[in-house]
C-alpha cells in the first residue's frame, strides 16, 4: 500500500458512498504492509473488506485486524 499519496486515507469514504457496500482493497501482490498502511486499514475497516496473500497472514493477524473487517484469501 502506498501511503504517498495525500487524499489516499479518504478514498475508501468516497468510493464507498452507499451504506452497507464495502470496499474491495486488493492486497494480493503485496508483499510488505508497514504500520502506516495497518494504521490506513483499520481507519477504514467497518467500510472496506480485503484480498490479500498468505505472506501478509501473520501481519493481519497479529494486528488484529482479521477481527475486525473480512479478509479473503488467507487461511484461517
Amino acid at each position: 500500500m502506498n501511503c504517498s499519496f495525500p487524499d489516499l486515507p479518504d478514498s475508501p469514504d468516497r468510493a464507498a458512498r452507499h451504506p452497507g457496500q464495502a470496499l474491495l482493497v486488493d492486497l494480493s501482490a503485496v508483499e510488505y504492509l508497514d504500520s502506516a498502511g495497518l494504521s490506513v486499514l483499520f481507519a477504514h475497516a467497518p467500510r472496506i473488506e480485503l484480498v490479500a496473500n498468505d505472506p501478509l497472514a501473520p501481519v493481519l493477524t497479529i494486528s488484529g485486524l482479521v477481527q475486525v473487517t473480512t479478509v479473503h484469501g488467507i487461511e484461517s
